[in-house]
């Protein structure tokens, strides 16, 4: 629970209340040590002046506190270790996810009963729950922002209409907490504002005189965006503590391309596409129209929202928002999202013609199997967390079972030579029987006593580095299509959760100064022993197993004589992979 982002997220709590070590963060090698929250400590960077600047903000923080507190009692009351990050800390995290999830879900349910009925606000509720990613993002990763937003949204829609309807000083108050929160949550809920700002605007008119409102309870406005500010004083002291600096950019090269934003991709591309993985929400869209002709009022602040929002979430650079599943960067917004959805059920269900209420149920239905199915896909790791391909996406949809080889594929599809062809010559042949090399090893071996161990220490076993020219290749010309066939015997010691620290067989082309032309590679830790993908950590390969794992690569055409070819083995982690019986092949019909 309290691994990759999640750990940034939550590492205020522990460095301030149980080490009192905010600005160094003395005690992060200790614990990435005993719990490997993620395959390298990125939660934080180095400052110039010697400080650890936390790369989230600690909008979160807030929420897990009183949680925190509860697993740091039953960790001094019992025998798990006091540190912030064992077992009763990430049961209590956890539960505090699923405890802002329920939350939201009865406030949204509060706001959705005044303007549709108690039978289809139960019905949209059930859609989203069943047929979405907040399934996963509020059952599976709940210490993530996403559901946290989701209930300050739908508390912001609560205000919003409390606001409108009293005028009174504590909901602009309580307003201005919920927006400086989800502000400091993630910066980019900036666009929350669009709801407030434009609730019950429906036309020119309404504009004059929400600026006539608006100098009438000027001063209770103002005290929306002092308590805004005052909450956000919580992050900008935590920079000024230490940085030096009152505002600071801690996300790096990382930020907004809001001239290029990756829309399409974004909404129906393979990669993470919110359409494709989530396609129930297309009726959400759809929604709109018959929400415009009965919530007038409701229409344009929601829908400016879903608009900016959108352009928002898809304009940063890193639009697919690393390992997830699905768009779980939109998450948050199906709180405004279920109100169009809740229209457009009204108006399916209104209509006389029953064979368009049956096919909607039967698409609905379709759509929660689709996103059960696939979540179960993804958490049985049969999905690139980081994104799919269409190739890939064929693959395995549909499928409970995949074998290692589709494995290969996920990132390239271009490693299998075409049936017929066969290896007609041998470019490299190593037992490493008799080999005086520093690495070797008696501890494991395929086919004798010896084998070559690659670490951290040793992080590469090269097979061939030298020119085209000098492999003497015979086989062939340069008119027919030749591949190259690389393989090893390989063997692991255990399984690591962190799947990041994989060896990858590597064979890539370059040219004499440097520059790339070709480059595959296929992750040794996936794809020993044999077996189908049926359990998710079988993903990662059966440890304690000798298997032959091979890659094929065709050379290009282009290949000069001076051209290089490199076929090698890495493995830059701790986690020692043994190799045996390297082979390098020439495969040609």
């Amino acid at each position: 629970m309290l691994s990759w982002d999640m750990m940034g997220y939550y590492l205020y709590l522990p460095a301030t209340f149980i080490y009192g070590d905010l600005l160094e963060l003395k005690f992060i090698p200790q614990i990435m040590e005993t719990y490997q929250p993620s395959s390298y400590f990125y939660q934080a960077h180095s400052h110039e002046n010697g400080n650890q600047i936390m790369s989230y903000t600690l909008g979160l923080s807030i929420f897990y506190f009183p949680f925190f507190l509860l697993g740091h009692l039953i960790a001094s009351l019992s025998s798990y270790p006091a540190d912030g990050f064992s077992l009763p800390y990430q049961f209590s995290i956890y539960l505090g996810g699923g405890f802002y999830s329920l939350l939201g879900l009865a406030l949204i349910r509060h706001l959705l009963k005044r303007y549709f009925t108690d039978g289809l606000v139960a019905a949209t509720l059930f859609i989203l729950i069943i047929g979405t990613n907040y399934f996963h993002y509020s059952l599976l990763e709940n210490p993530m922002a996403h559901t946290y937003l989701f209930m300050l949204y739908a508390w912001c829609v609560y205000l919003s209409i409390k606001w409108y309807e009293k005028h009174q000083l504590k909901h602009a108050i309580l307003l201005g907490f919920c927006i400086g929160l989800a502000i400091l949550l993630r910066p980019s809920e900036i666009v929350m504002t669009f709801i407030p700002i434009l609730w019950g605007i429906t036309n020119v008119k309404a504009i004059k005189e929400r600026l006539l409102l608006i100098w009438q309870y000027k001063h209770q406005l103002g005290a929306l965006v002092f308590t805004a500010f005052l909450v956000g004083m919580l992050q900008f002291t935590y920079w000024k503590l230490s940085t030096g600096d009152w505002v600071y950019y801690s996300y790096g090269n990382i930020g907004f391309d809001f001239l290029h934003p990756h829309l399409s991709k974004g909404l129906i591309g393979i990669r993470k596409g919110w359409l494709v993985y989530t396609p129930v929400m297309a009726l959400a869209l759809l929604g709109f129209i018959p929400f415009y002709k009965k919530y007038k009022p409701l229409f344009w602040p929601f829908l400016l929202y879903i608009i900016a929002n959108i352009y928002f979430v898809f304009s940063w650079d890193v639009w697919w928002y690393g390992g997830s599943f699905g768009c779980r960067a939109l998450v948050q917004s199906y709180a405004i999202l279920l109100f169009p959805l809740c229209s457009f059920l009204s108006w399916i269900w209104s209509r006389k013609l029953k064979a368009l209420r049956y096919l909607t149920a039967v698409l609905v239905a379709g759509a929660m199997l689709l996103n059960l199915f696939q979540d179960w896909q993804y958490r049985h790791k049969m999905f690139s967390s980081e994104g799919m391909n269409p190739y890939v996406y064929k693959l395995i949809f549909g499928k409970t079972k995949i074998d290692k080889q589709v494995i290969k594929q996920f990132e390239y599809k271009d490693i299998f030579a075409p049936a017929g062809y066969t290896p007609q010559q041998t470019l490299f042949q190593e037992n490493y029987a008799t080999t005086n090399i520093s690495n070797r090893t008696k501890k494991q071996a395929a086919s004798d006593s010896i084998s070559i161990i690659v670490n951290k220490n040793y992080p590469f076993l090269t097979a061939i580095d030298k020119p085209l020219k000098d492999l003497t290749i015979t086989a062939g010309n340069n008119n027919k299509e030749q591949w190259i066939r690389a393989s090893v015997q390989a063997w692991f010691e255990k399984y690591l959760w962190n799947y990041s620290k994989f060896s990858t067989l590597v064979i890539r082309f370059e040219s004499a100064d440097g520059t790339p032309i070709l480059y595959r590679h296929v992750k040794l830790n996936n794809l020993i022993g044999n077996h189908t993908i049926s359990k998710a950590n079988h993903l990662y390969g059966i440890p304690k197993t000798w298997d032959k794992v091979w890659l094929d690569v065709k050379i290009p055409p282009s290949l000069k004589a001076t051209d290089y070819v490199k076929i090698y083995v890495h493995n830059p982690h701790a986690s020692p992979m043994f190799i045996d019986d390297f082979e390098v092949q020439l495969l040609q019909k």
